[in-house]
C-alpha cells in the first residue's frame, strides 16, 4: 500500500458552464476554495468551447491550477463535487510543479449544468524538497516510479471521493481531526 497522505497533488481544474447556468451551478460557486499561502492560479478565462445544445453558447470557461497537500486535495474534490475516473489518460501538459508532460489521474463531476474536469499528477514525497512548500523547478524531471501502482492506489483511495480517501488515510494512521 502506498501512503498517499505524504504526496502533493498537482491539479489542473477546468470548468465550463452554459450561458444560462442553473441556480446552483454558477461559475463562481464552482471556483475552488482558497488555501491561503499558495492560492489557485486562474490560467484560462473566457468563452466556453463546449457546445452541448441550446444554452451552451456563449458559455463561460475557467481553468485553475495549484499544488495541494492530501488534506487540501480532499477538501477541494469534496467542495466542487469531483470523483475519480477509473481510466488512463495521455497525461497532463504543464501541470504546476511538474512542467512538461506528466502522468495524470482524471477526476470529473456528474453535475448536469456544468462540465468539470480535473487532471491530477500525484507528486511522490521523495520528489519534494526538504521544505514541503517548495516545489520542483519548472521543467525539472520528477521521478514517477511505477506510476501505474500510484494510479491504482488513487483509484482505490478516491473510489467514493474524499470520504473514502479520508478513511484510507485513517487506516495508515492519519487521525480524522486533521480534516476538520
Amino acid at each position: 500500500m502506498i501512503d498517499l497522505t505524504k504526496f502533493r497533488f498537482s491539479v489542473i481544474y477546468s470548468i465550463d458552464v452554459p450561458s444560462r447556468p442553473a441556480r446552483d451551478e454558477d461559475l463562481e460557486s464552482l471556483t475552488p476554495p482558497d488555501y491561503g499561502k499558495r492560492g489557485w492560479e486562474c490560467t484560462e478565462r473566457g468563452p466556453s468551447e463546449c457546445n452541448y445544445g441550446k444554452g451552451w453558447r456563449p458559455g463561460r470557461h475557467r481553468k485553475h491550477v495549484n499544488v495541494l497537500t492530501f488534506e487540501q486535495f480532499c477538501d477541494f474534490i469534496e467542495y466542487v463535487g469531483l470523483f475519480v475516473e477509473k481510466c488512463q489518460t495521455l497525461g497532463s501538459l504543464g501541470a504546476p510543479g511538474c512542467g512538461g508532460l506528466s502522468p495524470a489521474v482524471p477526476f470529473q463531476s456528474d453535475a448536469i449544468a456544468s462540465i468539470q474536469r480535473c487532471f491530477v499528477t500525484p507528486i511522490p514525497p521523495d520528489s519534494l524538497f526538504p521544505d514541503p512548500d517548495q516545489l520542483p523547478l519548472p521543467g525539472m524531471e520528477i521521478p514517477m516510479p511505477q506510476f501505474e501502482t500510484v494510479e491504482q492506489e488513487m483509484w482505490e483511495w478516491f473510489t467514493d471521493g474524499a470520504y473514502s480517501a479520508r478513511k484510507e488515510a485513517e487506516s495508515v494512521g492519519i487521525p480524522e481531526q486533521v480534516f476538520d
